[in-house]
């Protein structure tokens, strides 16, 4: 049984088979950016919403 050649610490571009393109590579990180943004917003859209529950309750607590 033969033993296989060590791989390269970092693989070459041109000897990958599976190489991305700077093209493949932008859209990776468009739908990514696209991703982050859209959790970020979320988080920002239940956090301000939490917080107007808990000051509406507050107030009812106050006033009622």
């Amino acid at each position: 049984m033969q033993r296989k050649p060590p791989r390269a610490l970092v693989p070459d571009s041109s000897t990958t088979p599976n190489a991305c393109t700077s093209s493949q590579r932008r859209r990776w990180h468009g739908r990514h950016y696209r991703l982050l943004a859209a959790c970020l917003l979320r988080g920002l859209a239940y956090g301000t919403g939490t917080g107007i529950a808990g000051l509406l309750a507050y107030w009812a607590q106050q006033h009622l």
